[in-house]
């Protein structure tokens, strides 16, 4: 069989043949094959044609016999690989209760962390009707309903129950807040609410799952 008509098709290697050179697409595991190697061509020795950019195979490019050089290279691109991706978003599930007003269901949203009102303290004004958005600084938005908005989001995941670049916007005077939070224990969240420094701003505990008026549900 001519090397061209070669029926081995797997990918990311070649076999250095007698007398000439024959290429093959092979895999990182091909290579620990001495039966494949025999017997494509009269191919005696596999050598490796390039790193394939999984990381399974990076690491078989690690434990191959390939050049030293090549070896350190894929030894950096496996680092970079692997220390590029983000931190995982922990989402700290149940309801939180926040300043004794208003209770919130987070959840992951693309990787960051959000919250949704489910909870209010007063989810009716005194006409009866649904509570609404109205110091909200968008007159647009001021009849919006104030059950199922999200007003935390944002929140980026930058260690270990630790979360920082969020927003929260507060209902009750209409003004949104640059937001960081911490886990401090399975049932707390320190979350610290201000306006462009951390120094000038204060600090809201919020309560997983606490006791709630159910008929004050969204």
């Amino acid at each position: 069989m001519a090397p061209s008509e070669n029926p081995v098709t797997r990918r990311g290697y070649h076999c250095q043949g007698q007398p000439g050179l024959v290429r093959v697409n092979l895999s990182p595991m091909d290579c620990q094959n001495p039966a494949l190697a025999a017997n494509v061509n009269g191919a005696g020795k596999l050598t490796q044609k390039s790193c394939p950019t999984r990381d399974d195979d990076w690491r078989s490019c690690l434990l191959s016999e390939a050049h030293p050089v090549l070896r350190a290279i894929c030894a950096v691109l496996l680092l970079l690989v692997v220390y590029s991706r983000p931190a995982s978003c922990e989402v700290p599930k149940g309801t939180w209760l926040l300043a004794n007003r208003v209770a919130m269901q987070v959840f992951d949203c693309s990787g960051l962390l959000c919250g949704k009102i489910v909870w209010l303290a007063r989810p009716r004004t005194t006409a009866g009707r649904p509570d609404v958005d109205h110091l909200n600084p968008d007159p647009k938005l001021r009849e919006r309903p104030l059950c199922g908005l999200t007003i935390l989001w944002g929140l980026r995941p930058n260690g270990p129950g630790h979360w920082s670049n969020g927003w929260l916007y507060d209902p009750h005077d209409g003004h949104t807040y640059n937001v960081t939070a911490e886990l401090t224990s399975p049932n707390r969240i320190s979350a610290r609410v201000y306006r462009g420094v951390p120094t000038f701003g204060r600090t809201e505990m919020l309560i997983r799952d606490p006791h709630l008026s159910f008929h004050r549900h969204c």
